[in-house]
C-alpha cells in the first residue's frame, strides 16, 4: 500500500513538473516572436486647393483728355513729377535714386536735363546746371502728330510721343506734360509726368490755347487701357534736326 501511494506521488510529481515546462516554453515562444507593425489603413490628408490669385490692377491711372504738344508748349523748363513703368524697371529706379530731374527745352531748339537727386532747385539754377553741364549737340524737334525726336550731334538717337493735359483728372493737372515711348516701341509700359516750373503761365491761358479743334481724347479699347492717339504702333523715320550753331 505504501509502495503504490509512493507510485502515485511520483506520477502526480511528473506531471505537474512536465506541464510547468511546458507552459514555461509556450510563454518564451510568444514572448520571442517578432511584432510587425500592421500598415496604417488611413488615407493621407488631401492637400488644400491653392487659393486662386486675384487678377492684378494695372498701376498706371486713366489718361486724361490732352493735346499733342506743339513747339510753343513745351518750351521752358520742367520738373519731373512721377514715373509710371510697368513692369517695374530702370525708369523707375532712376527716379528713386534721383527724383528731383528736370528737362529744359529752349527756344532755339535745343534742350538739356539734369538729375538733381534729392534737392529742389530754383528754375534760374537749374538751367545754369544745364548749362555748365551740357553733352555736346543736344537737339529736339517736334511734329505736328506730337512726336519729340531728340538728337546728339545731329544724330536721332530718341522719340517721345509728346502730349500736354487739358483736363485734370486723377493724378494728373490741367498743363503738365506728359512723355511715353511710342506704341510698340518697348515691351510694357512708361509714362513721363512733369509739371513746367518756367515760365510760369495762368491756368486760364493755357486751356484757350489748348481748346484748339485737335484736341485729341486717349482712345477707348476694351481690350486694354486707354492710350492716347497720336502714339500708333509704326517705325519712325527723324527728320532732319535744324542747323544750330
Amino acid at each position: 500500500m505504501k509502495t503504490l501511494g509512493f507510485i502515485l506521488l511520483v506520477s502526480i510529481a511528473a506531471a505537474f513538473g512536465a506541464s510547468e515546462t511546458l507552459a514555461q516554453t509556450d510563454i518564451l515562444k510568444h514572448q520571442s516572436a517578432p511584432v510587425v507593425a500592421q500598415p496604417s489603413t488611413v488615407p493621407p490628408p488631401v492637400p488644400a486647393a491653392a487659393a486662386s490669385t486675384p487678377a492684378q490692377q494695372s498701376s498706371i491711372p486713366r489718361l486724361p483728355v490732352s493735346n499733342a504738344c506743339k513747339t510753343a508748349d513745351v518750351n521752358g523748363l520742367w520738373k519731373l513729377q512721377r514715373v509710371y513703368e510697368e513692369p517695374v524697371d530702370g525708369e523707375t529706379t532712376a527716379s528713386n535714386v534721383s527724383p528731383v530731374q528736370y528737362l529744359w527745352y529752349k527756344t532755339d531748339g535745343t534742350y538739356g536735363k539734369l538729375n538733381a537727386g534729392t534737392t529742389t532747385l530754383l528754375p534760374k539754377a537749374a538751367m545754369d546746371q544745364i548749362s555748365q553741364h551740357a553733352a555736346g549737340l543736344q537737339q529736339y524737334l517736334v511734329q505736328d502728330t506730337g512726336l519729340v525726336y531728340y538728337y546728339q550731334d545731329r544724330v536721332a538717337n530718341e522719340v517721345q510721343a509728346c502730349f500736354i493735359v487739358f483736363r485734370a483728372s486723377g493724378p494728373f493737372a490741367q498743363g503738365e506734360m506728359l512723355l511715353m515711348p511710342p506704341k510698340g516701341t518697348i515691351k510694357g509700359r512708361l509714362i513721363k509726368q512733369y509739371t513746367k516750373v518756367w515760365p510760369v503761365q495762368n491756368p486760364a491761358v493755357t486751356n484757350a490755347k489748348n481748346s484748339a479743334p485737335n484736341m485729341r481724347s486717349p482712345v477707348t479699347n476694351q481690350n486694354q487701357r486707354q492710350q492716347p492717339a497720336a502714339a500708333p504702333d509704326v517705325v519712325y523715320v527723324p527728320p532732319a534736326p535744324s542747323r544750330t550753331n
